[in-house]
């Protein structure tokens, strides 16, 4: 038996105190038939732990993986406070398993039958539920189906009065030549109660304090790891454990105590250890574990025992340098304390993305448009991934309406959103903190920083919920693929749009897009139309705001932040739609857009077809041959752009004349059908001329009755300041005609 158990008393069963403990024993005595007898009781009389050894039946085949015995000797050792109970092998040669925690050099060895917190587990432990596990664990262990080679702390064992550690994430880019740096752990909460600490580098200019720490980094290679089954806790074992695995660790702490300066020796030692998880069997390397562990006495002491300190007589706690190193006594190392403790690494981008499910980390870097309620609801889950590196820009301001669906808090109200969302991503992940511009995407043209930052990005998110800024960004003097997103008046309905990594199809060629699916597509009928009920936030006419639930704009915000990190290792162009329904559920339409048809110049102006339109026209032609057909153009007008996006047509009205020789384009029902879809669209679209079918063995050159259509339209719709379009289709296909008031047809 392992010799840690003969400084225990053994008791009878009548003297257990414990309640866990009496009813594990009651049970093992009733139940445990062959598989599980009690045979003997202890009691630590220091802490009060009672100890059930029993001997259970491990159920181990003739060839078990691991060198586990048929009937196995173990210790339920059950504590005065509230815990789990640890389970012990009496034995000393217990074999090396998965799920074994770590243990002081004195203690047996510790194995791991439940991964659960106690609080989760305590709400439905009985003794049954013990014996099961511990059964279990020997049977899957038996058949190597016992998997990890995590190596948990036991904190019953250890009196590190640090519970975690958290490590800043520029930790390790310091050089080895950096010792001097001076560490302090700064508890995360109150210090009475804190258990959780981060450690955090201070500046050399502040003065010395009691619970600085100087740091030295450990990192044991792949190739020299074998597996660490106890947890060192004095510098003897700890140097141990370094010995073995190729470092020497009272070289290295000379060094480093040699070169600190003599203010540091009222400081102590953290050393912080990589150390590669092997697995028992494979031998294979599954990660890398940190462990700090952090001494209990002074540098001073940890010196003045290596032998190359020692006390300044002359002041009290004090110590110098020896000119003549003295040799280590014997024993003397043990009397050094080191206090293990779990570390856990900062949130940053490569945890950020492990977590997150990503294969890589590839960070792009991004500039967001808009830091309102649509843009911090979407960036925020997507900068939790650790996707990009941003810049935000807005010239917004938060107002306390704002706080109803925005991500920002009370503290922000008065503040620019882009300042303060930038400030709140980076409290997240100050690794990748955002970059922030106040100003209006409408008036960049000779600000430097925003053109530079336009200029650098690899991706520019349009967040505005505005049709100027939208067409703006979307012309802007960079190689950025652009992904604009929002939500409908009414918040019942996000739409996201994604350019191709090429923008062949770019964000205007998307908006007439997605106009002419609103017009066709019954799904979305409605999307500009559902009314939105509106508040006053304040005294001012304009001062309205939309009533909408956070837990909506965070079901929507959330829909597009995934889809975006879907869409961005694809190359193609989308378009999505999702509604949310009254009983919460949700319907989706996406789409790939396709290509618009070469662009056609004249005077200045541009105009572009969606390759629907060109395809309805050329099929309309062919289901009327042998007589000629036509009918009335809608699209999209930015006049001081000069850009007309011809996205849909409509038929002809009843009252047409149809004939192999001639069309003539009737008035019956029109102006309400370009009334309606003009609605339908949120008053974004117009009607921009007309188009007709030639007949065939004819080409689409227009003739004299072309020409005198479109002078009429050229003349009309010139007085709003756009040219009258003209598409005709003939053998040849299409032929995009543009009427100008200073140049006549073309």
């Amino acid at each position: 038996m392992h010799p840690w158990f003969a400084s225990l008393s053994s008791i009878s069963p009548e003297e257990l105190i414990l309640p866990r403990a009496q009813q594990f024993a009651r049970y093992v005595n009733l139940h445990g038939n062959d598989s599980a007898q009690v045979t003997g009781i202890m009691r630590f009389p220091a802490n009060g732990m009672e100890i059930m050894i029993i001997d259970i039946k491990t159920g181990c085949g003739q060839h078990p993986v691991y060198p586990l015995k048929r009937t196995e000797t173990l210790a339920i050792v059950f504590y005065p406070r509230d815990t789990a109970p640890s389970v012990l092998s009496t034995r000393e040669d217990f074999p090396d398993t998965p799920h074994q925690n770590w243990v002081p050099e004195n203690c047996p060895f510790s194995i791991c039958i439940d991964d659960r917190a106690w609080e989760e587990a305590s709400l439905t432990y009985t003794s049954a539920e013990l014996l099961q596990r511990i059964f279990l664990w020997f049977t899957k262990t038996s058949k190597g189906e016992l998997h990890g080679a995590d190596q948990p702390v036991d904190p019953n064992f250890f009196t590190s009065i640090y519970d975690s550690l958290l490590l800043e994430s520029n930790f390790f880019t310091s050089t080895p030549e950096e010792t001097n740096f001076r560490y302090r752990l700064d508890p995360c909460g109150p210090l009475e109660s804190a258990r959780f600490y981060t450690l955090k580098r201070i500046d050399q200019n502040e003065p010395p304090h009691p619970v600085d720490f100087s740091a030295v980094t450990l990192s044991i290679a792949p190739e020299d790891m074998t597996r660490i089954r106890k947890a060192p806790n004095n510098l003897s074992s700890l140097n141990q454990v370094m010995l073995e695995r190729k470092i020497d660790l009272v070289h290295t702490l000379k060094e480093h105590i040699r070169a600190l300066d003599s203010s540091a020796y009222g400081s102590f030692l953290i050393l912080i250890v990589k150390i590669p998880m092997l697995h028992p069997r494979t031998h294979e390397v599954s990660g890398t574990n940190i462990m700090a562990f952090l001494s209990l006495e002074t540098i001073g002491e940890v010196g003045k025992t290596l032998g190359i300190l020692d006390r300044d007589p002359s002041k009290p706690n004090s110590y110098g340098a020896l000119i003549q190193e003295q040799p280590i006594l014997p024993n003397t190392l043990e009397t050094i304390s080191f206090a293990p403790c779990p570390v856990h690494q900062d949130f940053d981008p490569r945890l950020a993305a492990l977590l997150a499910g990503r294969p890589n980390n590839n960070i792009l870097s991004t500039l967001l448009v808009g830091a309102g309620a649509v843009g911090s609801g979407v960036i925020e889950p997507l900068f939790r991934e650790g996707r990009f590196k941003l810049t935000i820009l807005d010239d917004d301001i938060l107002l306390p309406h704002n706080l109803a669906r925005h991500t920002l808090s009370r503290n922000n109200v008065g503040k620019f959103k882009a300042e303060s969302l930038a400030k709140h991503l980076q409290a997240i992940m100050p690794t990748l903190a955002p970059d922030y511009i106040v100003i209006n995407i409408l008036k960049i043209s000779d600000d430097p920083k925003a053109l530079s930052a336009i200029k650098s990005s690899e991706l520019i998110l349009d967040a505005t919920a505005s049709v100027p800024a939208s067409r703006c960004i979307c012309d802007l003097d960079s190689n950025a693929r652009r992904l604009s997103f929002f939500y409908n008046p009414s918040g019942t309905v996000a739409a996201l749009l994604v350019e191709d990594k090429d923008r062949k199809i770019d964000l205007r060629c998307l908006e007439a897009h997605m106009y002419s699916t609103v017009l066709h597509n019954e799904t979305v009928k409605d999307f500009w139309n559902i009314p939105a009920v509106m508040t006053s936030y304040a005294g001012s006419c304009r001062a309205l705001t939309t009533r909408l639930a956070a837990s909506q704009v965070q079901i929507l915000s959330g829909l597009i932040a995934k889809k975006i990190g879907q869409v961005l290792k694809q190359a193609d162009a989308k378009m999505i739609f999702w509604g949310i329904n009254e009983d919460g559920s949700v319907n989706k339409i996406e789409s790939i857009p396709g290509e618009p048809l070469p662009v056609t110049n004249n005077g200045g102006w541009q105009v572009r077809i969606l390759p629907y339109v060109g395809q309805q026209i050329i099929k309309k032609r062919e289901e009327k041959l042998p007589n000629e057909t036509g009918g009335s153009l809608l699209g999209i007008i930015d006049i001081p752009k000069k850009r007309v996006e011809v996205l849909g047509i409509i038929p002809p009205p009843e009252d047409s004349i149809e004939s192999p020789v001639g069309f003539t384009r009737g008035t019956a029902g029109l102006y309400d059908v370009v009334m309606a879809a003009i609605a339908r669209c949120n008053n974004e679209i117009r009607y921009i001329g007309e188009w007709h079918s030639h007949p065939e063995h004819m080409r689409n050159a227009p003739s004299p009755t072309d020409i005198e259509q479109l002078t009429f339209l050229t003349f009309t719709l010139g007085e709003d300041g756009y040219p009258g379009i003209q598409i005709i289709a003939g053998d040849d296909g299409l032929n995009v005609v543009i009427g100008q008031m200073d140049t006549g047809a073309r």
